[in-house]
């Protein structure tokens, strides 16, 4: 083995323990400065090949972050505590997450502060739990971008202890039913026929009906709180074929799905905002939905 010089400049203090630690264990400085080398790089190749192989198998890894968060996570109780993961596991949420929200393009706070979240845990190689809850959704779509992928991933890790709920809206000319189907017979069934939760509402009104798949409506969540952080004085961007913006009209708003226009007087979308947003009743199931499907 050829040996060549190389110079390499530290601090003093640096130099200090390096000269306290290789007198400790009796060998020279250059032997310890060596042995030090080739475990940061034998450990930083080790990490490395991790986070390769879970780019490329993320099925597993994405199964294990999930039941983390399920297991540590809580819907009334704020979660500082860091996540005892690798740094290549790190990297892998919030990369994911990181190049999910890019690829978006779609300036809302909550994907803003979420990109921002990601930026400093790939910087830091550290996170908590409720930071990677909020990455974890968006690394899920990145990861599997197959819908059918996105799908099964859903139900192989869903819970059986969901139960169906349905809750009806009503205020003005506009009535809601937001139905969730829960996941009890799963206890009975097979692994094949498991099943992951569904969520469907219906928006009814005297000239109009549709219905929000799962897209939609996380999209519906997601633009009535950008609403309300504007104070509602700015229409929405458009996501998944959901917008809102003033109508002609004072005191009206415009809800768009796809094709369809809904006008909603303010007090109507005010209440609209209130039930989706702020029933305390729905915040658990529609959190594990979120983990489970992605956004």
């Amino acid at each position: 083995m050829t040996v060549k010089q190389l110079t390499l400049r530290f601090t003093e203090a640096i130099i200090e323990r390096l000269k306290s630690t290789a007198k400790q264990e009796n060998i020279s400085v250059n032997n310890l400065v060596e042995r030090y080398l080739i475990n940061g790089l034998d450990s930083e190749s080790s990490d490395q090949a991790d986070y390769s192989r879970m780019k490329s198998e993320p099925f597993t890894p994405l199964s294990h972050l999930y039941h983390l968060l399920s297991d540590n996570i809580s819907d009334s109780v704020y979660n500082d505590q860091k996540v005892l993961i690798s740094p290549a596991e790190v990297r892998f949420v919030a990369n994911g997450a990181l190049e999910e929200i890019k690829r978006r393009c779609i300036q809302l706070p909550w994907y803003i502060d979420t990109k921002e979240i990601a930026e400093r845990s790939i910087k830091s190689e550290v996170i908590q739990f409720d930071h990677m809850e909020r990455l974890f959704p968006f690394a899920l779509c990145h990861y599997l971008k197959n819908r059918a992928d996105r799908a099964a991933f859903a139900a192989q890790n869903t819970p059986d202890t969901i139960r169906s709920v349905t809750k009806e809206y009503q205020t003005g000319n506009v009535s809601l039913r937001l139905s969730i189907e829960g996941t009890l017979r799963n206890r009975m069934a097979p692994k094949e026929l498991r099943v992951s939760p569904l969520v469907r509402l219906d928006i009814e009104g005297e000239y109009f009906s549709v219905m929000l798949g799962w897209d939609k409506y996380i999209a519906t969540l997601r633009l009535l709180r950008y609403l309300e952080s504007e104070s509602w004085t700015k229409a929405s961007p458009i996501i998944s074929g959901v917008s809102f913006s003033p109508a002609d009209k004072n005191e009206f708003w415009r809800m768009r799905v796809d094709e369809t226009d809904i006008t909603l007087s303010e007090t109507e979308l005010f209440n609209i905002c209130k039930w989706l947003l702020y029933d305390v009743g729905l915040v658990s199931v529609i959190n594990t939905v979120i983990r489970l499907n992605g956004e």
